[in-house]
């Protein structure tokens, strides 16, 4: 229970892991590289289109729940599509874990503001 909790969140966490299956013929520096490399430009790509809409909170709200649909769908496949398969608390863990980043955007915009 507790392992599958745990692969679930790393998975839900580290979109771009699935990218390591390289690793059969590539080796596991390149899949590594990739799928880190993969997740870092993800996050940074993210992290600058908030950043730019971050004037209204209404989008930055918005990116929120497009991320949140995204992940749900990540856990829906990782479940092979299944409400039986899905780990409700990973996902949830994850919505929490999302949120941090979104709600600190809206805290900093708003102080900036004063």
């Amino acid at each position: 229970m507790m392992g599958d909790l745990v692969y679930d969140l790393a998975l839900l966490i580290w979109p771009t892991q699935p990218l390591a299956v390289v690793e059969v013929s590539t080796g596991p520096f390149i899949a590594i590289a990739l799928s880190v490399g993969a997740n870092v430009l993800l996050f940074g790509v993210a992290g600058v289109i908030v950043g730019i809409i971050a004037r209204q909170p209404v989008p930055v709200i918005v990116s929120y729940l497009v991320t949140c649909a995204f992940v749900l769908v990540l856990a829906l496949w990782s479940a092979g599509f299944s409400l039986q398969y899905l780990n409700a608390i990973a996902l949830i863990v994850a919505f929490i874990l999302y949120a941090v980043p979104f709600l600190a955007v809206l805290w900093l915009n708003r102080s900036s503001k004063i």
